[in-house]
């Protein structure tokens, strides 16, 4: 798999094999055009001297594996801080939407409070193979990432800690940016720290929210899960977010959990 998406035009992506889903070819995972559009929203409106401080994901239908147009405006103008929208569509159908803050980098003379690396976060190729989730297809997602765990596995339900990476560019012939990584990789939080069998007691993420103080270095990132559910209340998955040199953010994910019929 060379790539999640090819550009075919200055705001339209073909959607290639990679983005499906563990579930099925048709849905994309909802990762890449999360990534996609966030991307977007840096080409466009981070100028320099500015970076995201928080990128907001809603998922607002399926996401087929077909070609997405992406759409930015700007819904709140600032000098130090500015609210940017980007909505994919496809098939005249908005399916997802971003909404990031972009802010003013911090002075290189503020005091610095940055977290202490947490232990076991300095060697992401010590982590081992944690398996492949139930049921689940590798043709997809699955296949162009990769996830090697400190604590817990696919095959087991509960937190867990793993370092994620991309097997493949996200838009054919372009780089990377260091939010687009975390973004391909947190909004699979939920599904490394399942609570129960998804077969079963499926948990599905209509949104995704990630602020990082730092971008992060290097191709792995490190997600500590957790999913907490309640009986007759609610379910969300959290995770921090790390590179080799210690944490630089925090990703929060709403679930809507269910008893398959």
């Amino acid at each position: 798999m060379d790539s999640f998406y090819t550009r075919c035009g200055d705001s339209t992506f073909e959607s290639t094999p990679a983005t499906a889903g563990p579930w099925g070819p048709q849905t994309q995972h909802a990762g890449p055009p999360s990534a996609l559009l966030a991307g977007e929203i840096e080409r466009l409106h981070v100028p320099d001297g500015r970076r995201l401080g928080r990128v907001s994901v809603d998922i607002l239908a399926p996401i087929p594996v077909a070609p997405i147009t992406v759409s930015t405006s700007v819904v709140r103008p600032g000098t130090r801080t500015t609210l940017i929208e980007a909505v994919g569509t496809i098939n005249d159908t908005p399916v997802v939407a971003v909404r990031a803050w972009v802010l003013a980098r911090v002075p290189c003379d503020y005091p610095a409070t940055e977290p202490s690396p947490l232990p076991g976060y300095d060697r992401p190729e010590r982590a081992r193979d944690g398996g492949t989730i139930a049921g689940a297809s590798l043709d997809g997602y699955l296949g162009a990432t990769q996830f090697r765990f400190t604590a817990g596995s696919f095959a087991e339900f509960g937190p867990a800690t793993a370092w994620g990476r991309t097997r493949c560019a996200l838009v054919l012939g372009e780089e990377l940016t260091p939010w687009q990584r975390v973004l391909i990789l947190t909004d699979s939080s939920s599904g490394l720290s399942m609570a129960a069998d998804p077969r079963r007691y499926p948990a599905i993420n209509p949104d995704l929210h990630v602020v990082l103080h730092r971008d992060p270095v290097g191709d792995w990132i490190g997600i500590d899960a957790h999913t907490h559910t309640v009986p007759g209340h609610g379910s969300a998955a959290y995770a921090r977010v790390s590179d080799a040199a210690g944490m630089v953010g925090t990703s929060t994910q709403t679930l809507y959990a269910s008893t398959a019929v």
